[in-house]
């Protein structure tokens, strides 16, 4: 037997899990920001943009509030390539 990728049982479980215990922020920036400043920096910082920002904005939100926001906060499951 030969794997196709999902199975509509396993699609109806990612919708569920990302639906129940995922929120998505939409972020824009000017196409000529992000490929010409935020794009290459982040590669040569070997992460990928959203991960860079996740990091980012927990480093601003420990630096703002002291103490508020532990180290395991805003933990990254995608895996940088």
């Amino acid at each position: 037997m030969t794997y196709t990728g999902y199975t509509e049982t396993g699609r109806k479980a990612t919708v569920k899990y990302m639906k129940d215990k995922l929120k998505q922020l939409n972020i824009r920036f000017k196409k000529e920001e992000y490929e010409q400043l935020i794009k290459p920096l982040t590669e040569r910082a070997g992460m990928k943009p959203t991960t860079y920002i996740k990091l980012a904005l927990k480093e601003k939100l420990q630096r703002d509030f002291p103490g508020e926001v532990p180290d395991n906060a805003i933990t990254d499951t995608e895996k940088d390539e």
